[in-house]
This record gives structure tokens, C-alpha cells and sequence, in this order.
């Protein structure tokens, strides 16, 4: 079995100068070993990522300290460490680049959820990405898009990595 990665959107390399949002989808349990090197050329980059993986000992603490963002994947749990978060980097002055999974699960687990959500919005069936978590997303944007600091210097660069698994030669 072979690996196949595709990425879509800016040229990853001229993101590591820049304010950036990276859009993945998270197909695998390996999606990790592929955002470790993108995260070698964004060197600001802060990840939200799911409570769950914090107290991991070792990789946990390690993201503790990368500053990285663990969220409960609700809302209204989540609003007040997203805005910190946002208004932490707006006064560092430094690059803002987040990523961020919007299905927020693995495809395999969460495709039956994804399926009863596109029934039920009369959305069409997705075969290999989640219909996205939007609400979490749209709030991030628009807390970054409401802060002065970043108002006037703010591009959005979404960049799409898409992993599948191939058959090797």
C-alpha cells in the first residue's frame, strides 16, 4: 500500500512568511506525520485540535507548549479559549497562522454523522471528506476579521492537503 498526498490552494512554502489559515481534512490516523513537516515551514503555526490529545504523555505536553489550541468541539465550551487564543497572537505582533481539521473527526468514524447531517440539510452524500463542523470555523474567522490589529493586515491563505491511500506497484 502506497500513500498518495495532494495539496490544493498556495504553495506551502510561501506560507511560511505569511498570516494563514491550513484547512485539512483528516482521513487517517497517519494525517499527523504529513502536518509534522508542513509544520517545519510555518514556523507560528498553532493547531486546534480535540481536548483528548492534551494529556498524551510526552506529544500532549509538546503541544502544550507549542501553544496549540485544545478545544471540546462545542461552542459554547469552546468560545472563550478560541477568542484568548485569537487575541493572544493578535498582541504578539507576530504572524497569526492557524490550522484546523472542520470535519473534526476521522472520515471512517464520522462519515454515518456526516451522512445523517446531509440528509437532514438535503446536502448531497460525500465520499471522502466530512460535510465540515462550520460553526467552530465561521467563529474563528470572524473574532480574527473583528480585531483591529489584524483588520487592515489580514489574508486568508486556505490551503487543502488531501491524503488518499493507493495501491503500490
Amino acid at each position: 500500500m502506497g500513500i498518495q498526498a495532494r495539496h490544493f490552494g498556495d504553495s506551502l512554502h510561501s506560507l511560511a512568511n505569511e498570516n494563514c489559515l491550513v484547512i485539512l481534512n483528516h482521513r487517517t490516523n497517519l494525517d499527523w506525520l504529513f502536518i509534522w513537516g508542513l509544520g517545519r515551514r510555518i514556523h507560528q503555526l498553532k493547531i486546534f485540535l480535540k481536548r483528548q490529545l492534551g494529556p498524551l504523555p510526552g506529544v500532549g505536553w509538546a503541544m502544550q507548549c507549542a501553544g496549540f489550541v485544545f478545544l471540546h468541539r462545542r461552542l459554547d465550551r469552546d468560545q472563550i479559549r478560541l477568542e484568548q487564543a485569537i487575541k493572544y497572537l493578535a498582541k504578539c505582533k507576530g504572524l497569526v497562522q492557524f490550522m484546523l481539521f472542520p470535519e473534526g473527526t476521522i472520515l471512517n468514524s464520522g462519515m454515518p454523522g456526516s451522512d445523517r447531517y446531509a440528509k437532514k440539510a438535503g446536502l448531497p452524500m460525500l465520499n471522502y471528506v466530512l460535510h465540515p463542523r462550520q460553526t467552530g470555523f465561521l467563529f474563528i474567522v470572524n473574532r480574527m476579521l473583528e480585531l483591529d490589529s489584524l483588520m487592515s493586515e489580514i489574508i486568508f491563505r486556505v490551503s487543502v492537503l488531501r491524503l488518499s491511500f493507493v495501491k503500490a506497484n
